[in-house]
């Protein structure tokens, strides 16, 4: 009885070795950010504004504000890559999350989304805030604006759609473990 337990201990710590070393990772990505006094600014503003107003957030920091009435937006610029990919916003607390895609200078497309907006303002059904990277051919920026009432916390990450997907099915996997 013993022995058996053992094995079937020895086989389920495996699993959970094997599981947690083929995780895939989204990859990080640095952008600029601006805070800007509530309603003040759209798009097309913001877009105009010089890159010396502009602050860095270096690939894997997390743009962390505390609590804020401002809006935040962020320009995180995705160059082409010949995969499909995702722009995550992982923080799904925010009440107002806008995505605005430029593609060769102009807006291609745009989602407004947020945690005080109907679950399926999301373009993808998830937790998250995740967009689909409207090209993999030609380089594009994504414009982003938050706006929450409460902490600001916005990590940005861009992952092809394959390693999010396995990432999701991995994450799934230990949750339903626990």
């Amino acid at each position: 009885m013993n022995g058996r337990i053992s094995r079937i201990t020895g086989i389920f710590v495996t699993l959970l070795l094997c599981l947690a070393f083929t995780a895939a990772h989204a990859e990080p990505v640095s952008f600029q950010w601006l805070s800007v006094p509530q309603g003040a600014r759209d798009v097309e503003a913001v877009r105009a504004i010089g890159p010396d107003q502009w602050q860095t957030v270096p690939a894997g920091q997390t743009l962390n504000r505390g609590f804020s009435d401002d809006e935040f937006w962020l320009q995180v610029r995705v160059p082409a890559q010949p995969a499909n990919r995702v722009l995550e916003v992982g923080y799904p607390l925010l009440d107002e999350v806008s995505v605005y895609w430029e593609l060769d200078g102009r807006i291609i497309e745009s989602h407004h989304t947020g945690d005080t907006r109907p679950f399926d303002s999301r373009p993808i059904v998830h937790r998250n805030f995740v967009f689909l990277v409207p090209s993999n051919t030609e380089p594009v920026t994504a414009w982003i604006r938050v706006q929450t009432q409460g902490s600001v916390q916005v990590p940005v990450a861009v992952t092809p759609s394959a390693e999010f997907l396995a990432n999701e099915q991995i994450s799934y996997g230990w949750q339903t473990m626990f």
